[in-house]
């Protein structure tokens, strides 16, 4: 799908060079996107600002957190300098260098204070050479080579832990880090800067063995789950050592949610959310409904409702029911709020103990010999700020 710019250019939103990997990423994408006009400000010539959340979503400015100034050429890639700041603070994130649609070139990645991150190079789209990397304090912490062979991708010449001592030299060593999932820390030893030997990995909380892989100058052979009575597994590996660069899904050109509704899930997040309680709870709720329903259809009082049925239901602050006329079903939205009027009244969604407007998903299927149906409360979207709650 093409989205053009005032600017000349021609963005490819969704598909990076029409690879069939950015097309499965849109399609996964939640039914609700941001409008592309609000995700980027043009100015003189090709120069243009896009803005971001922090995993390189496009985003619009107002509840965006990343600004990208960049030029993009004729066929809508990132062409020359790109950087990127915090647009909170103005701080920048990174810099690098585009042609001819790939990254070539200087590549820097920042601290908050400034301090760099990591730095290298690239070469046509890929990492290539020495590449360096640094703790917080400014404090060395690894030094990697890549594009030798593309079997191994990098391998390890230097790191250092935390506090400055050397575990890994001229590739020989010990290598360790944070999995990206934040769960478990790895690593084992390094010979000739690639994985061999036994890698294990522990539950960073509690320090608990997690598990353990066996490598062969870089080759995974096998590996084993400690949590699973040491059941061996085959493969794919878990703990190859790996870099991932958080601005690579940028050149998908992935749209974001909308404002309202990114909004809305920052205030349940921060907040003490309840959605609608069903009067003596959700499962006995749905179990009387489905008798009714059952009841009903077999009457043939169905009033013609057949197939796969989503209606959604408003519940207000104080428990009423009122029907959202933007539902896919509507000619059978008469009959289905009769049925949930018959029953007790719900409790309306709450936030932080104040009322606030809930929604009603119902889903029903009605066919030959088969009637079945569920009701999932949710708070509704956008959810009012607190300070206008209960007025």
């Amino acid at each position: 799908m093409l989205f053009r710019l005032p600017l000349g250019a021609t963005v490819l939103l969704g598909l990076a060079a029409a690879s069939s990997q950015a097309q499965q990423v849109n399609i996964n994408q939640p039914a609700a996107k941001a409008s592309l006009r609000d995700c980027y400000q043009s100015f003189a010539g090709d120069s243009v600002e896009l803005y971001y959340n922090g995993y390189y979503q496009l985003t619009p400015k107002a509840c965006a957190t990343i600004r990208r100034n960049t030029h993009l050429d004729a066929t809508g890639t990132f062409s020359g300098l790109v950087c990127d700041y915090q647009l909170a603070d103005g701080r920048r994130l990174n810099r690098q260098y585009y042609r001819g649609g790939k990254r070539n070139g200087l590549y820097e990645e920042y601290y908050s204070d400034g301090k760099v991150l990591a730095r290298g190079q690239y070469q046509n789209g890929l990492p290539t050479g020495i590449w360096q990397y640094w703790y917080p304090s400014g404090q060395a912490r690894q030094t990697l080579m890549w594009g030798e062979n593309l079997n191994y991708p990098f391998r390890i010449l230097a790191y250092w832990e935390p506090s400055g001592q050397q575990l890994c030299k001229d590739g020989q060593g010990t290598w360790r880090e944070e999995h990206s999932n934040g769960y478990i820390r790895f690593g084992g030893p390094v010979v000739d800067g690639l994985a061999h030997g036994t890698w294990s990995s522990v539950v960073i909380r509690t320090g608990a063995p997690f598990s353990e892989e066996r490598y062969e100058q870089g080759r995974f052979i096998e590996g084993f789950d400690l949590n699973n009575k040491r059941r061996r597994y085959p493969g794919p590996a878990g703990l190859q050592p790996t870099v991932q660069l958080p601005t690579d899904a940028a050149e998908a050109f992935t749209l974001n949610q909308p404002c309202e509704v990114l909004q809305a899930q920052a205030v349940r997040s921060n907040h003490r959310a309840v959605p609608p309680q069903a009067p003596g709870g959700l499962r006995d709720y749905n179990d009387r409904l489905l008798k009714m329903l059952r009841k009903q259809v077999e009457a043939e009082q169905g009033l013609g409702m057949r197939g796969n049925i989503v209606l959604f239901v408003d519940v207000g602050t104080s428990g009423q029911l009122t029907l959202d006329e933007s539902s896919r079903d509507m000619q059978y939205a008469r009959p289905i709020l009769d049925l949930l009027n018959r029953l007790p009244q719900w409790k309306p969604a709450t936030l932080d103990g104040q009322p606030v407007p809930g929604r009603l998903t119902v889903e029903m299927e009605i066919g030959l010999g088969m009637v079945s149906s569920r009701v999932m409360p949710s708070l509704k979207d956008p959810v009012p700020p607190l300070k206008a709650v209960g007025r």
